[in-house]
């Protein structure tokens, strides 16, 4: 309780915070080896870039939960786990949404990807990163105000949460649909670091996949998450920077959680980037 009221002064006095959750504070799982280690992949470079937490207890992040919680959405590779690295630089949340919030954005999206993308899947993006995808991005979903009449208002109501998560004056680049075929992959990058800034989110739709993290200069550095429908996932900081990230091929071979194929179909993921700013990347 001392840790919270300390933190909510901070807030108070204008400090940069960001909230542990009070499954933290209040469990006390700050020395847990798995989010905290010792060092071969090199030490976070970055300050700390803050998510304010939603009210709602169903919205603390998987890596703020107890050993059990977190070993079904993340696999630590032991160097990662040696390393100074953190999975509080990841944030899962299963469930974000519901199954009928999660309805309205697939046809939103699909109808999207409908009016402004390609009819068929793309063999290829112009560098090399992604196969057999389509994507598009929705100029008009940024956060704003629309009348309940709006066609838009129902898309918008549920993404609004999203944008709640994190802090109020964040500078929110339009959202990115991306379309992966069920046949297709994203290879090992890093998102452009001249076009946004701290934190990629995406909001998972249709499928469940693996997603892989690993350190730019030490490949045994890495850690796998399943990404399950309905979840929202951040990445921030030396995650965000320091790491590539893929989505391997539904091969049965790639694409394995803990020693379990985990298939995936086609799947839409809504991608949130923040705008760059100076001192942001």
């Amino acid at each position: 309780m001392t840790s919270l009221i300390s933190a909510l002064r901070n807030v108070q006095r204008g400090r940069s915070w960001r909230p542990t959750g009070l499954s933290q504070v209040m469990q006390g799982v700050f020395g847990d080896s798995t989010l905290l280690g010792s060092g071969l992949c090199g030490k976070r470079p970055y300050p700390r870039c803050h998510c304010r937490r939603l009210a709602a207890i169903s919205f603390v992040p998987v890596n703020e939960r107890g050993p059990a919680d977190r070993d079904a959405y993340y696999d630590p590779s032991p160097a990662f786990t040696r390393s100074d690295y953190s999975l509080t630089d990841l944030d899962i949340i299963p469930d974000f949404v519901t199954t009928a919030e999660h309805n309205v954005l697939a046809r939103a999206a699909h109808q999207k990807l409908r009016r402004y993308a390609a009819d068929e899947y793309y063999a290829g993006h112009f560098d090399s990163v992604i196969t057999q995808y389509r994507e598009c991005t929705v100029s008009s979903w940024v956060p704003q105000p629309v009348p309940a009449n709006d066609p838009a208002a129902p898309a918008l109501a549920i993404l609004q949460r999203a944008w709640d998560y994190f802090p109020s004056d964040t500078p929110w680049l339009p959202i990115h649909i991306l379309d992966l075929h069920t046949s297709g992959a994203i290879l090992k990058h890093v998102d452009n670091i001249e076009f946004s800034g701290r934190f990629v989110a995406g909001l998972c739709l249709l499928t469940p996949t693996v997603m892989r993290f690993t350190h730019k200069s030490d490949p045994a550095c890495h850690v796998t998450v399943r990404l399950p429908p309905k979840c929202l996932y951040v990445q921030r900081d030396a995650l965000r920077f320091d790491f590539t990230h893929e989505i391997p091929f539904n091969d049965g071979v790639h694409n394995t959680f803990r020693g379990e194929v985990v298939p995936r179909g086609r799947r839409i993921s809504l991608l949130f980037r923040d705008a760059k700013t100076e001192g942001s990347g």
